[in-house]
């Protein structure tokens, strides 16, 4: 009997410890930004905190579920077939922890959208609807998905479960991609051209794909994993990662503001070439100067859409210039 119950349940145990290690960085980064950011907005903080508990309770389900199988019924082959409470609560709690993690994504996104495309009505317009669909379909799929597990009469059925396990993750997939790429996209279009800031951008773009190639290819290799060996557990081994996966992506990204800020408060020094920056207008003429440079409040942009606050006061001229967006319509000899 032990040769017949180590195949079934050795990856699933592996992966519990795998998924307990996570969580430990999960209560890592949970205390890191409770301790760098306690200026931020209360619906913050209760979302970090519900994912923290969340995922507590993902490892609890875990581990019960584990100890069901392996301990209470070792040996006892039938009980495989045991849809048990534990196991239909898992899939609960993970629908629910990627549902809310990708909204709060896709927050950003309408956030960052709103400082960027503006001036394109349609664009945002399009943009917006993109956003909602997405949110209607996250949430269509993971109510069904949640209904099938509740409803499964047996833990290793096969032929009633596949379908649900291919359309659940294909479209954790889809809009993982599609997460990523439009993030990516409008950070992209806002580099205000100043190299500080636009590699600051370049640094975010980076961490955004990485993240959204990373929880892709963990649902990919979920669904690999169950279509090779449906009548096992193996594919517990990846169940218990994605949902950390997904808590410590979006509280990285959180933490990372830390750094964000730090890079944002330091004073920018320009180097401009006046003789190829300015020209002065005939004063017969009342026209403008082609050189046109907007002072905004390019950091805005960040502060709204990853709601990061100023780490330190600066005077008005330094925060300024370190917040400018240069709209430069003749001015070649501008470098930062």
């Amino acid at each position: 009997m032990m040769t017949e119950s180590q195949p079934e349940y050795g990856p699933g145990f592996i992966g519990l410890i795998i998924g307990a290690v996570m969580f430990g960085m999960t209560v890592l980064q949970c205390n890191s930004y409770f301790h760098n950011f306690q200026q931020d907005r209360l619906y913050l903080k209760a979302c970090v905190a519900t994912l923290c508990c969340l995922d507590a309770l993902h490892l609890i389900f875990s581990a019960h579920m584990m100890y069901f199988y392996i301990i209470t019924n070792f040996g006892n082959m039938a009980a495989a077939n045991q849809n048990i409470w534990s196991l239909k609560g898992l899939a609960v709690v993970q629908v629910i922890v990627i549902l809310t993690v990708q909204t709060l994504y896709l927050m950003r996104i309408w956030k960052l959208s709103r400082t960027i495309v503006t001036q394109h009505t349609w664009i945002s317009s399009t943009l917006l609807a993109g956003l909602f669909i997405l949110c209607v379909l996250a949430f269509g799929i993971g109510i069904l998905f949640t209904y099938e597990v509740g409803t499964l009469e047996a833990a290793t059925s096969v032929a009633s479960f596949r379908w649900a396990i291919l359309v659940a993750f294909s479209t954790t997939v889809f809009i993982d991609i599609c997460i990523a790429a439009i993030m990516s996209t409008l950070l992209y279009r806002s580099r205000p051209g100043v190299k500080r800031t636009d590699s600051m951008l370049f640094t975010l773009i980076q961490y955004i794909i990485g993240t959204g190639v990373l929880t892709s290819v963990a649902s990919i290799v979920y669904v690999v994993l169950y279509v090779i060996k449906p009548d096992t557990f193996l594919y517990l081994a990846q169940e218990f990662s994605i949902t950390r996966l997904y808590v410590n992506s979006f509280m990285a990204m959180m933490n990372a503001r830390d750094g964000l800020r730090e890079r944002l408060s330091v004073p920018m020094e320009l180097d401009i070439n006046f003789s190829n920056a300015l020209q002065f207008p005939s004063p017969s003429t009342s026209a403008a100067s082609p050189m046109e440079v907007t002072i905004k409040r390019y950091n805005e942009s960040f502060v709204t859409a990853f709601e990061t606050p100023v780490a330190h006061p600066q005077s008005q001229s330094s925060a300024d210039i370190t917040e400018i967006h240069e709209n430069v319509t003749a001015a070649p000899g501008l470098n930062v």
